[in-house]
């Protein structure tokens, strides 16, 4: 820890498997994370990040039953006993220069005896913010993986000479099939989804008007089709 600039880094991060799991590995590791703070946090009561920086992440998840899965008494645990009641004002934050390298994550599905990974995750934003910082963005926007072998690796370019310093994601997803997802959404719901091809052609942009709350935008277009929904009964 840093407490003249206010960074903090961690190294080495290992989070257990719960006791009694026939996990063997961690549940996750992270080989260093730091926090680059700016010392307008203190003037605004908010927290106002220059940088975020995560480092080989690795998660390793279990699907257990039907919407049961293996961090359930975390999730639990996490969970308020009671909702809190909605805030008058929005939780207030800076966020700059997020950056994410080389993460990993598998998960078993054990009621279906079949495994998914996620290998290469790569992910760069600009920035999140509601405040109007003006903070130094050093990153372009990215989004790189693999899921079960197959690739994706989306980059983003800035506008040159843009007076709101514009940076563009491109996002093209061509007839993605959702049939064999459904299975790990939340439960209990009403009803079930079947089937379903998903595709898009978006925009996510990043705009930094001088003295003003940086925006982020997502435009374009997207359409799901061919899905249908059935009941807890079975019928359509």
């Amino acid at each position: 820890f840093a407490p003249w600039d206010l960074s903090l880094t961690l190294r080495g991060l290992t989070v257990a498997a719960a006791p009694g799991s026939a996990a063997s590995a961690p549940q996750f590791e992270a080989a260093r994370l730091h926090f680059d703070a700016d010392l307008r946090s203190l003037l605004r009561l908010a927290p106002v990040l220059e940088a975020l920086e995560i480092d080989a992440p690795k998660l390793r998840l279990a699907r257990t039953g039907a919407s049961q899965y293996d961090i359930d008494d975390i999730i639990a645990r996490l969970k308020p006993a009671q909702p809190a009641p909605p805030a008058a004002e929005p939780l207030r934050f800076a966020l700059f220069n997020l950056q994410l390298r080389d993460g990993e994550v598998d998960f078993d599905d054990r009621p279906v005896e079949r495994q998914h990974t996620l290998r290469g995750l790569q992910v760069a934003l600009p920035f999140l913010s509601n405040l109007p910082d003006d903070l130094e963005v050093k990153v372009e926007p990215r989004l790189a993986l693999a899921l079960d072998g197959t690739a994706l690796d989306l980059r983003g370019q800035s506008v040159p000479f843009a007076p709101h310093r514009t940076t563009e994601l491109a996002i093209k997803l061509a007839d993605l099939p959702l049939a064999r997802w459904w299975a790990y959404l939340p439960g209990p719901l009403p009803a079930r989804p079947e089937g379903g091809v998903l595709a898009a052609d978006l925009k996510l942009q990043f705009a930094q008007p001088p003295g003003q709350v940086p925006r982020v935008g997502l435009a374009g277009t997207a359409s799901l089709r061919d899905i249908g929904l059935r009941s807890l009964s079975g019928e359509p």
